[in-house]
């Protein structure tokens, strides 16, 4: 099953096969260049500013399968508490 042409039970969004929450990195398989979860799950903050918000990347599990895309971009205010963003750890 698929939500245009992203399948069901890849990526954490609302209406996928997850539960509510976010998952732990890499729980439904490595995908794209050997990446996880670079869409869905949590939103990632980025050091990029606009006014006095941070901007976020990607989409997360609150959104629906259309937000839940790589090239997604939000700003939110970066002292508050979110459920649905993070960041993502390199190496």
């Amino acid at each position: 099953m698929t939500t245009g042409t992203k399948n069901r039970g890849r990526p954490n969004y609302t209406f996928s096969f997850h539960p509510d929450g976010t998952t732990a990195v890499g729980s439904f398989g490595i995908y794209g260049y050997g990446m996880c979860d670079m869409a869905g799950n949590v939103g990632e903050w980025t050091s990029s500013v606009s006014s006095s918000d941070r901007i976020i990347r990607g989409g997360d599990w609150t959104q629906s399968g259309s937000g839940c895309k790589v090239a997604l971009v939000s700003q939110n205010y970066p002292y508050t508490l979110y459920l649905s963003i993070g960041f993502r750890v390199c190496r």
